[in-house]
């Protein structure tokens, strides 16, 4: 009789296990899903320095898992460097070079950090917020 205690005991306790595994894997895959769609949702829009006005600007951009705040420098409609303020990420940091290759080629329009594709687009789009605020 005990040991048919014992043995539902450690069933009950394995099941119970193997669920809360089974949430854990669910609940990831559902946050997975939701970043990407953030993500997705983040539209660079046409860059069009010849209206963006001299100044420093500061743009952010968020998901889910990923933040950026940069700060844009802007003269003779060219950028001339960014700086990243705030960068939230999980293994995203690599990314942060990106800021260096759009001041480099003056473009949004560059590759994305192989690892980081995430971060490399929420910052790419905390770059063209604060460009956006430069417009005349």
């Amino acid at each position: 009789m005990e040991r048919k205690g014992k043995r539902k005991k450690i069933r009950i306790a394995l099941i119970s296990a193997g669920l809360l595994v089974l949430c854990v894997v669910i609940g990831s895959m559902l946050a997975m899903k939701m970043e990407t769609e953030q993500v997705r949702a983040l539209t660079i829009g046409e860059l069009e320095l010849s209206q963006t006005a001299d100044g420093i600007y500061t743009g952010s951009a968020e998901t889910m898992l990923v933040s950026a705040k940069v700060e844009v420098s802007v003269e003779n409609h060219e950028i001339r460097s960014v700086k990243i303020l705030e960068h939230q990420t999980g293994k995203g940091k690599p990314a942060e070079v990106i800021v260096d290759e759009i001041a480099r080629q003056d473009s949004l329009d560059v590759d994305a950090v192989a690892g980081a594709t995430y971060s490399s687009k929420v910052i790419r789009y905390a770059v063209y917020d604060a460009l956006q605020k430069g417009k005349s």
